[in-house]
């Protein structure tokens, strides 16, 4: 992760419109239940949930903030920090609007969790 975040490849509002989009066509009640189940029974619930927050953020309208919320974690540090799956994770210097928009995108500027 570290390697795409140094290039600046981590964060893009493409990904964001992808799911914004698929969420548009697919996204039922019926989807957003199903979905729910299998994120939180493969366990990919802060990645998922990361996903879904930050798009909500971008398109308010996009993302039912009931699955949302389904899916946070207690602790939601994920949302600042990167290399959880590397299993080292960073707080990130800036904040998201900054990360996602900001002319210093190859600045990764890490303060170290202890």
């Amino acid at each position: 992760m570290r390697f795409f975040v140094g290039r600046g490849r981590d964060l893009r509002i493409a990904k964001f419109v992808d799911i914004a989009e698929f969420l548009a066509v697919r996204g039922s009640d019926d989807f957003c239940e199903s979905f729910r189940d299998q994120v939180l029974r493969h366990g990919a619930q802060r990645g998922v949930h990361y996903a879904l927050y930050y798009c909500r953020e971008l398109f308010p309208d996009a993302v039912p903030l009931d699955l949302v919320n389904a899916l946070a974690p207690e602790d939601l540090g994920h949302l600042d920090e990167y290399g959880n799956l590397d299993g080292n994770p960073v707080k990130w210097a800036h904040d998201f609007t900054d990360r996602l928009f900001g002319s210093h995108r190859s600045e990764v500027g890490p303060i170290p969790m202890t």
